[in-house]
């Protein structure tokens, strides 16, 4: 991931790495991606191994690999960092990252270890050649190692970020900042600037050798030299998109992606033509052997290629935002989200696209606790299933109001709130509702009850409302919060309301309401538990968690940073949470 014009980089960062040299596994991860597949994170950096085995490395401490012919395998390393670019080398596979992050995986990406880094700043790419290593990043930062272990700083450095690097072992060339270009005859231990005759950024560096170098940068830019960096030529303008990566397969076989999709490939070293991509995301990274080609960008997108085939991008799943989630005791789940989306899964069979019938927006999903499932959405949209998920019918509505949430009880109630205080009640496992009047006019945006005729609702402005005769009356109860409250959850001891900068509430009777310092201040969207666990997830990709009856909280690292809109519980532990972008993680 190269820093552009268009889209404001650095990535926001996450906790720094331990200092200390450490094995990082894979393993140590709770949650995984469900959907999208193989994951969802922004991808910044590539490269393929002599092998055949591919890596590419992205948001959070994203690590995606995959051997020749085989599946992608998503590993997450280190404390979360984000990483901005990755070198196949001859001492193991690094990736160097945010605050000065620099990771090794000596036996092809199964363990990965934390390098010693004198650097404080982010370090943007890395290249190789053999054992050889090169790393530059913010502020002119360039750190060399020559025997694929200790990392030293360079002894005259560059005076401008930069953004791409490459190197033959001794010749190394590095772009960056507003058409900044250096160049290094001892393997990177001194810098001297060259002219590039732009100022336009720039953004990725790539050569077969001394006389055949490609730099590529903002607003279609291509420099090419044939003399080891001295000089450099502007080859025409062929696109204006940002030119973010250079790659190629030998000399003059030159390929270059960037923004929008963009893929331009150059089988003489001049002629740039462009080639179908698949995608219309942009395209951050690309690497390329005799035999494979492929290039990583934004939302988890992958598009690649053989030498005589067309770009194929794996996109792998929904990838429209999810509102709301209902998870089974037997590992069954169903989202709903944009455009009328409902996915469902069971024990043996992912998450698949289910017949709604419809095209509205789908807010809110419940179950009750048997075959029976309620989802509910824009413009009064009320929608049934008998069969766990698997069929759908339309029932009658009464509101052409947005419906916000839905409870179904095991006992045949149900609940369902919505804007301008819109609140049905059903007695027959959702077949058939009735309008009750509520005496509010508040948006309610959350509903949550109990089989002994107890249920609660919450709105904007801290509204909460409470019944005791399954939804026939209700009462307004002082929740001690000014804050729009977005969701609730309980069980027969205690209920919880959460909502805006991330506020969060508990009662033991219902009635009186204590605050919860969950710990956060983003907004927090949903909540749901099971036994003594509590979960809570937000935007910003933020979920926290209470294992002891909301005593206390801590904040888990999800390894996205893409808002978090719903999250369910089982019996068994387990959790599903979903979120934009089609985002699910589960947890096991």
């Amino acid at each position: 991931m190269k820093p552009r014009i268009r889209i404001a980089l650095p990535l926001a960062l996450l906790a720094s790495l331990a200092a200390c040299r450490r094995p990082v596994r894979a393993s140590q991860r709770a949650w995984r991606w469900e959907n999208p597949s193989p994951q969802g994170n922004l991808l910044a950096g590539a490269c393929i191994e002599r092998g055949g085995r591919t890596f590419a490395v992205g948001q959070h401490g994203t690590v995606i690999t995959r051997p020749r012919g085989g599946a992608w395998r998503v590993l997450r390393v280190g404390a979360g960092d984000d990483l901005h670019g990755v070198a196949c080398t001859d001492a193991g596979v690094v990736a160097v990252g945010a605050r000065g992050a620099i990771v090794r995986s000596a036996d092809h990406g199964a363990n990965w270890t934390r390098e010693p880094s004198p650097a404080r700043g982010d370090l943007w790419a890395v290249a190789a050649a053999g054992a050889r290593a090169i790393v530059v990043g913010a502020g002119g930062e360039v750190l060399r190692s020559i025997d694929g272990g200790r990392w030293t700083p360079a002894v005259v450095s560059p005076d401008a970020d930069l953004f791409g690097v490459w190197t033959d072992g001794r010749l190394a060339i590095a772009s960056g900042r507003e058409g900044s270009l250096f160049r290094s005859i001892d393997g990177g231990a001194r810098w001297y600037r060259v002219a590039s005759n732009t100022s336009r950024s720039l953004t990725g560096v790539w050569a077969s050798g001394p006389d055949d170098a490609y730099v590529v940068g903002a607003g279609g830019t291509i420099l090419v030299s044939n003399d080891a960096g001295q000089h450099w030529t502007i080859l025409p303008r062929l696109a204006s998109e940002d030119l973010l990566a250079v790659t190629g397969r030998g000399r003059g076989d030159v390929l270059v992606s960037g923004a929008s999709g963009i893929m331009l490939r150059a089988r003489d070293g001049v002629q740039f033509i462009r080639e179908g991509s698949d995608t219309t995301s942009d395209l951050v990274a690309v690497a390329a052997t005799e035999r494979a080609m492929f290039a990583v960008g934004p939302r988890g997108v992958v598009t690649e290629r053989d030498v005589e085939g067309a770009w194929r991008a794996g996109l792998g799943g929904h990838r429209g935002s999810l509102h709301a989630v209902w998870r089974g005791r037997d590992g069954a789940a169903c989202a709903v989200g944009a455009a009328g989306v409902i996915l469902c899964r069971d024990a043996t069979r992912p998450w698949t696209r289910m017949p709604s019938g419809m095209n509205l927006n789908l807010s809110g999903i419940a179950s009750d606790g048997d075959r029976t499932l309620v989802v509910v959405g824009d413009a009064g949209t009320i929608l049934r299933s008998a069969d766990r998920g698997q069929s759908w019918a339309l029932v009658p509505p009464l509101e052409t109001k947005i419906l916000s949430a839905v409870w179904l009880g095991a006992s045949g109630a149900g609940l369902v709130v919505g804007r301008g205080g819109s609140v049905l009640r059903s007695i027959d496992r959702g077949e058939h509702w009735a309008a009750v009047a509520a005496a509010e006019t508040r948006g309610l945006m959350g509903v949550w009850g109990r089989d002994d005729g107890h249920a609660w609702a919450c709105g904007m402005g801290g509204l909460l409302l409470h019944t005791i005769d399954g939804g026939a009356h209700w009462a307004p109860v002082e929740s001690g919060m000014t804050a729009d409250l977005f969701a609730l959850w309980g069980d027969a001891d205690e209920v919880y309301a959460v909502g805006r900068s991330g506020a969060a509430i508990r009662s033991t009777d219902g009635v009186h309401w204590t605050r919860i310092d969950a710990g956060v201040s983003e907004t927090l969207v949903s909540v749901a538990g099971a036994g003594s666990d509590v979960w809570a997830v937000g935007l910003a990709g933020r979920v926290v968690h209470s294992r002891d009856h909301g005593a206390h909280w801590r904040s888990l690292a999800m390894g996205t940073g893409d808002d978090l809109t719903a999250v369910a519980a089982s019996p068994d532990g387990r959790a599903t949470v979903v979120g934009y972008w089609g985002t699910i993680l589960g947890y096991r």
